[in-house]
């Protein structure tokens, strides 16, 4: 038997029962089954209902750091699809403004980057990619920052893309409609306040940290009572033992596992959301969130960078937390990223850190 829920005023004139769908004949069984846009609208994807709408837009150069620079290939990529609900900054002061619901279709950042030759221009000074980032840019001088990580070190690494495509997601029961994109779109699935989708990007630029770390490699203990955060404005905080965030705690169990020796251990880590102690000593603006880096090092001048969105504008509650260990000898200060399926961003020793942001 064939369960519908609905009634097909679509197909041939034709009544079923809307709750057993006991009446629907097989020829209009098959039409379904046969029929690919009333399948769309119909099936039990709430996604697809709409056909997807083609964006125009040539594939963006890439640059920066690296031995082949030249424009991006695609076309042996395989496609990805994320869904966002597009939350967009207060033109003035007035509030957020929501534009639509889409399933976007594309190609993801980290499948276009991940054939590029990394040539770091510190490479003397820190050979690792933990600290590379990359700028995305249209050529009305929109831009976008996002780490390296957030490409290749999380567990949602296709979530950014440049999309192609575009469906957009209606409700079923409202006449609520909004307009579609029309050219290609950069798209940060993951972020709550829309700041890094930026409209037919043309230039992908891959670059390393540029502030120097102080320490030497294998330093040990790594301890340090303090982390120095130098910001925007020559403004510059101290984090020490007198940090509280209301008492806020998040908990992550953690099967650890880097990508260089595997797993490490089985753990549990308890800490303060990074982006509420951020959020206590600096003022963040929207530029800062579609802009705006922090990389934080230890003594040992090993170092990690976060884009500013993916601390503070995340919309799937992986928290980057921040340990204080005050026992540990390769505390005090920890940083752990919630979202990360390789351990390769988890600080120990956290000494010293950076806000830059991207011009």
């Amino acid at each position: 038997m064939f369960i519908l829920l609905f009634s097909f005023t679509c197909l041939p004139a034709q009544d079923p029962d809307v709750i057993s769908g006991e009446t629907l004949k097989p020829e209009y069984l098959q039409n379904y089954l046969d029929n690919p846009v009333i399948r769309a609208q119909y099936n039990n994807d709430p996604y697809d209902n709409d056909r997807a709408v083609k964006l125009k837009g040539n594939m963006p150069y890439v640059s920066g750091e690296i031995l082949n620079h030249g424009q991006a290939y695609v076309d042996k990529l395989l496609k990805r699809t994320v869904v966002v609900k597009e939350y967009f900054p207060a033109k003035r002061n007035g509030k957020p403004e929501f534009r639509g619901a889409f399933q976007y279709i594309g190609y993801s950042l980290s499948d276009i980057v991940k054939d590029y030759v990394v040539s770091k221009y510190n490479k003397g000074e820190f050979g690792l990619t933990s600290d590379i980032f990359v700028i995305v840019e249209n050529d009305r001088g929109n831009r976008a920052v996002f780490s390296w990580g957030e490409l290749f070190f999380t567990t949602h690494n296709h979530d950014i893309i440049l999309a192609t495509h575009v469906q957009p997601i209606f409700p079923v029961a409202s006449d609520e409609k909004w307009t579609l994109p029309e050219k290609t779109r950069l798209v940060a699935s993951n972020d709550y306040i829309t700041v890094r989708n930026i409209d037919q990007p043309s230039k992908i630029i891959i670059r390393s940290f540029p502030q120097s770390f102080p320490g030497s490699r294998g330093l040990r203990p790594l301890f340090s009572p303090e982390i120095e955060i130098r910001g925007p404005g020559n403004k510059t905080t101290v984090i020490d033992n007198s940090m509280t965030v209301n008492d806020l705690r998040v908990s992550h169990d953690l099967v650890f596992f880097g990508m260089h020796k595997g797993l490490r251990s089985i753990d549990n880590y308890t800490g303060v959301p990074l982006a509420e102690v951020l959020r206590q000593r600096f003022s963040f603006t929207n530029d800062d969130l579609a802009r705006g880096m922090i990389a934080i090092g230890a003594k040992d001048a090993y170092r990690v960078v976060f884009s500013l969105s993916e601390i503070l504008n995340r919309t799937d509650m992986a928290e980057v937390i921040l340990l204080d260990e005050p026992d540990d000898e390769d505390g005090r200060f920890m940083v752990h990223p919630g979202i990360d399926f390789f351990a390769d961003r988890h600080l120990k020793g956290a000494k010293l850190a950076y806000i830059i942001l991207i011009e």
